[in-house]
């Protein structure tokens, strides 16, 4: 961690936390004192200073100053992000402490599948990104923090529509065309869904990008594994923070087509001494259709917690509008993540709990027909009215409707809608048999609701038709049962790894459309398909289905002296989508490692590290 990013992390911490401090009312002394960095000495603004036991505490100011009101024998408990804590006995009225930064980047613990493991003990092609890189720019969506970061990893978006998604290929599976995008593991849910997760809530993303590494999560994890980790609450004060930006979208200038003028339209006419049509209008149809894309986003967070139990609840509103008129996305994420621990810190039980919520309203972008807004706008002549004398669009009567649409009467008379709810709820209980043995329990559902909203205006409407109207309701989701052991120990050079479970998941999906043309009334869209005269066999459906993979893993790992290291990871995964003999598959893989820097001959030469 270098100085500048101590820097930031630092005065972003200041600026958006707001602490709340209560209890504390048998105070005897007034105690001072300055917070600073160990290794250069600089002051700590933002550092929490808490009685341990208790939770009354406060922060350093600016200059890494303190004040507190303590009785003489309580014990002070000193702590920041990215520091290791300190604590001492209160015995005067001014108490100075240094913090020296928490591990070095060789000592970082990467996420990986059912475990974690040291940055420089990985034989797999691991990448991790911290909170701090993911917050160094206005980000909407957790996968825009990954983007440009990691080598290897591509990751694509549909120009500037906010209801585009993201397009993730990692490795070898960019060169496939489709169903390459990776598995989504978050705080241990396999198969989330990234969308539950505001970017203000990532404590860390761990890309898994090769076989090895990815192994362990068998058959879903060939196109690479991304495993998100949520903050956590911290114990302490209460800590209330709020953090908002505004972003500002247009089409860069040399992004618009160069496009014929009115007058130009009308002097290539008199150049060519031709008769071109001329409506009399000045229309810029690029204009009509491109506005100023604004968005907002503000986060709300409260954590806090004892020796014991620690909690973090959110919210955060994210409203984006394209630069395209009526395409926009509005989405609201609750969550709330929970940790306890009992029988002096034998138990570890931790809850998450998710809701999402999505509005989004699309335009149709890409068709060459009637309804493709930039294709209709591109080719339109610039002389001719958007609408008529008495207000409503004007749809030109000497062009057949297939190729020829008002792309305004577009935007505004189609409607394409969707409302979106998204659950993810999970548990997970971890018991400390022995000394490195550990039992871990693991539970959650997800779960995803759609409904969408699409119609078409009759006669009077953008396309001159009959009209159309439709509804489609869609749900998905999902439960997750494991139990896994976990075994770590070290005996002098050498250290082992053990990790083995059982894993049992089970998917669901349901769903209705119904379809009908010529509505009585455009007054209520697709919101009421009884007004359909026109309803064909084949226009309503339903359908409702289910299947299950159970799983058994396994990955032994083993390093001598930090030096050489070897990893062997198998699982054998059987699902119900598969005939009945072939129904389960073997998914083994193995890695080595040798870390020659750790070799005496290269220990003392500083051209070469890690």
């Amino acid at each position: 961690m270098n100085n500048i990013t101590r820097f930031f992390i630092r005065t972003a911490f200041v600026l958006s936390a707001l602490f709340l401090s209560v209890g504390g009312f048998a105070q005897k002394i007034s105690v001072s004192g300055t917070v600073t960095d160990t290794t250069d000495g600089m002051p700590l603004p933002g550092a929490t200073i808490s009685i341990k036991g208790t939770t009354y505490g406060t922060i350093t100011d600016f200059t890494g100053k303190y004040t507190i009101e303590a009785a003489s024998g309580d014990v002070l408990l000193f702590s920041f992000i990215g520091y290791n804590n300190n604590e001492v006995v209160v015995s005067g009225a001014t108490i100075n402490m240094s913090l020296s930064p928490a591990a070095t980047d060789l000592d970082e613990v990467l996420v990986i599948g059912y475990g974690v493991q040291k940055k420089e003990d990985k034989t797999g092609s691991v990448y991790s990104i911290s909170e701090e890189d993911i917050q160094t720019i206005a980000i909407q969506d957790p996968i825009e923090g990954i983007q440009g970061k990691i080598a290897g990893v591509t990751i694509r978006k549909g120009g500037s529509d906010p209801n585009s998604d993201f397009d993730v290929k990692i490795r070898g599976a960019s060169g496939l065309s489709s169903g390459t995008n990776p598995l989504y593991v978050i705080d241990g849910v396999v198969g989330a869904n990234p969308n539950t997760i505001a970017p203000e809530d990532i404590a860390s993303i761990n890309v898994l990008k090769d076989a090895s590494s990815a192994a362990i999560y068998g058959s879903r994890g060939a196109n690479g594994v991304i495993i998100i980790t949520t903050k956590k609450g911290v114990s302490g004060v209460a800590q209330v923070g709020f953090s908002t930006y505004l972003t500002l979208d247009q089409v860069a200038a040399n992004s618009r087509l160069d496009l014929m003028t009115a007058a130009e339209f009308r002097a290539y006419g008199d150049k060519l001494g031709i008769t071109v049509r001329d409506d009399g209008f000045n229309t810029d149809w690029q204009n009509e259709i491109y506005r100023q894309g604004v968005s907002h986003n503000e986060v709300l967070s409260i954590s806090g917690g004892n020796e014991t139990s620690v909690y973090r609840a959110s919210i955060s509103n994210n409203n984006m509008q394209g630069i395209v008129e009526n395409s926009s996305k509005a989405r609201t994420i609750m969550r709330l993540n929970a940790q306890t621990k009992a029988f002096n810190d034998k138990l570890s039980i931790s809850m998450n709990l998710a809701n999402t919520l999505e509005e989004n309203r699309y335009v149709k972008y890409g068709s060459s027909g009637a309804d493709g807004l930039l294709f209709q706008a591109f080719q339109r002549n610039p002389t001719i009215a958007i609408y008529n004398e008495d207000g409503s669009f004007y749809q030109d009567p000497t062009q057949p409707v297939n190729n020829y649409s008002n792309p305004v009467a577009l935007l505004n008379d189609i409607q394409n809608e969707r409302s979106a709810k998204r659950l993810l709820a999970s548990m997970r209980a971890d018991l400390e048999i022995i000394e490195g043995l550990k039992l871990s329990f693991n539970g959650a559902y997800t779960r995803d609701d759609d409904e969408s909203f699409y119609f078409e205006a009759a006669s009077n409407g953008p396309l001159n038709g009959d009209g159309s109207g439709s509804r489609r309701y869609s749900n998905n989701y999902s439960k997750l049962i494991e139990a896994f052991a976990s075994y770590n120990k070290v005996v002098n050079a050498h250290s082992l790894n053990v990790v083995g479970g059982y894993s049992f998941q089970m998917f669901g999906w349901d769903g209705l459309s119904a379809y009908g043309e010529n509505p009585g009334s455009d007054y209520t869209m697709s919101h009421d398909l009884s007004s359909m005269a026109k309803v064909n066999p084949g226009n309503i459906s339903s359908w409702k289905g289910d299947s299950k993979l159970i799983s058994g893993f396994g990955r032994f790992a083993y390093n001598y002296g930090s030096k050489y290291f070897i990893t062997a990871t198998l699982r054998r995964d059987g699902s119900s989508k598969f005939g009945a003999n072939h129904e389960w598959g073997m998914f083994p893989s193995a890695s080595a490692a040798w870390n020659i820097k750790n070799e005496s001959f290269l220990a003392n030469v500083d051209a070469i590290s890690q």
